[in-house]
């Protein structure tokens, strides 16, 4: 029985993104010149993505798959904020099977999402960079999620600067999961992030007092 792990459409979408714009400057300045731009305006960017999708793919998920595109192109410039995979690519590139992997996931557990994101960068920011304000972080995403399609997208490249700022890992692949089923099933991704970003302080903030009333339960330097 075979135990290799199939990548996850919208992980290797991601990947594919990233390696473009780490083998060439000229694709990462033109997938960033998209930044905050619906398809339709992002003309630059078409020579990298259109290759990835579908013609058929539907306008909410091809916004997503470009809007993905240029964040992760904003992002590798200063740092690299995806792992990618060790799994070799496969053949399809059809941004539907994106979709459908999206919509079978409703509660996915397995890969950390944006709410997450913003929780790390309050309780574990990068080596050396300041840890994002509590409250700052709690009105950004309260914010976000109260954003509706398109205009999510316009509040999203911000959120995820601030985190690159404080060198925390987003997940592109789940974000970009999240951003294609965000049109008709927004309350639920919503409702997902807030969940994560609780969830994930409140286990900080126990470990927190834990080892305050057990200093030997801190790992040795």
């Amino acid at each position: 029985m075979s135990t290799e792990i199939e990548e996850r459409p919208s992980d290797r979408f991601a990947r594919r993104v990233t390696e473009r714009c780490r083998r060439d400057r000229g694709q990462r300045a033109a997938l960033r010149r998209g930044l905050r731009r619906p398809p339709e305006q992002a003309h630059t960017m078409h020579a990298v993505v259109a290759p990835l999708l579908s013609a058929s793919v539907t306008q909410e998920h091809e916004y997503a798959h470009y809007a993905v595109a240029a964040m992760i192109a904003a992002s590798v410039r200063d740092r690299t904020n995806v792992e990618p995979p060790d799994v070799e690519p496969a053949n399809v590139t059809d941004a539907e099977e994106v979709a459908a992997a999206a919509d079978a996931d409703i509660t996915p557990h397995s890969r950390p999402n944006l709410g997450q994101s913003l929780a790390w960068a309050v309780c574990r920011p990068g080596l050396g960079r300041r840890a994002m304000n509590r409250a700052t972080a709690e009105k950004r995403l309260h914010l976000l999620v109260r954003q509706g399609y398109p205009g999510v997208y316009q509040h999203l490249a911000g959120v995820v600067r601030h985190l690159g700022a404080v060198e925390v890992q987003v997940n592109w692949g789940q974000l970009l999961d999240d951003l294609c089923q965000w049109r008709y099933r927004r309350d639920q991704v919503a409702k997902r992030w807030l969940q994560s970003y609780y969830r994930t302080l409140h286990e900080a903030d126990r470990r927190a007092e834990q080892q305050k009333d057990n200093p030997s339960l801190e790992e040795p330097a």
